[in-house]
């Protein structure tokens, strides 16, 4: 019989499975930890429903060996329903000896599109899109009026530089957390790409972070140009990602 793997840091329920897979299946379940451990062989992975959003868990979808998974649950809704005891080793048996070489995803394409929509808009009454060219306005255009002498640094600061510096973490920190589900969308070289201008950007921030504590905006104009396309790119990026997803419904 073929490995088998449980994805899962609830440590109680899977002590119970591995002997359950032991002594009433006659099959090895290895905890999660072990999975980076193990050869690039097809693997099944049982998976709690209420756990497959969670972050930790998301290392094994972009791996290069074959992975199939089965929900684990506790509704009929789940391949595998813990509370119907009476036919859970019929059920096991059947996904062990058949469901093992048809693989299947963790998500439909459906449900990541519905996870990729909150992504653009359900944070908030802002889309994705309003969020980055609030960062934009806000650090791009402060700046600008400092330079211009159209605001006082504090007045830059408050209104403009804080606020902005906000807005970027909280966009990566989106990004971050909705960028797997992109990938399996198949857009890994658009989430490359946006990867790659946010690092070049982050010394920009790093830069105008500076300026809170030492008082003093030093740019020059070319400097600041350079840093308004990239951040232009980004959301260009960004745009033809819900367009072709057909999500501009979403506040695009």
């Amino acid at each position: 019989m073929r490995c088998t793997y449980l994805t899962t840091n609830k440590i109680q329920l899977f002590n119970s499975l591995k002997a359950y897979f032991n002594y009433v299946l006659n099959c090895e379940l290895i905890s999660y930890d072990a999975l980076p451990n193990i050869s690039q062989d097809k693997t099944l992975v049982f998976i709690l429903k209420e756990e497959i959003d969670a972050l930790e868990l998301m290392a094994p979808l972009n791996e290069t060996r074959k992975l199939s998974f089965i929900r684990m649950g506790y509704d009929k809704s789940c391949l595998i329903n813990l509370l119907d005891p009476l036919n859970l080793k019929e059920k096991f048996l059947s996904i062990l000896e058949n469901e093992f070489n048809e693989g299947s995803p963790l998500f439909t394409k459906k449900e990541l599109i519905v996870k990729v929509k909150k992504f653009f808009k359900d944070h908030g009454e802002q889309s994705l899109i309003d969020s980055f060219n609030d960062v934009r306005y806000r650090l791009l255009n402060g700046i600008k009026l400092f330079l211009g002498n159209g605001l006082s640094f504090e007045e830059s600061k408050k209104d403009f530089l804080i606020p902005g510096l906000k807005s970027w973490l909280n966009f990566k920190q989106r990004l971050g957390k909705y960028k797997i589900y992109l990938e399996l969308l198949g857009f890994q070289k658009e989430i490359q790409e946006i990867s790659g201008y946010i690092l070049t950007c982050e010394q920009f921030i790093v830069k105008t972070s500076s300026f809170l504590d030492s008082g003093i905006l030093e740019y020059n104009e070319n400097y600041l140009y350079v840093n308004i396309d990239l951040f232009k790119k980004i959301n260009e990026v960004l745009y033809y990602i819900s367009t072709h997803l057909e999500v501009v419904d979403a506040g695009l």
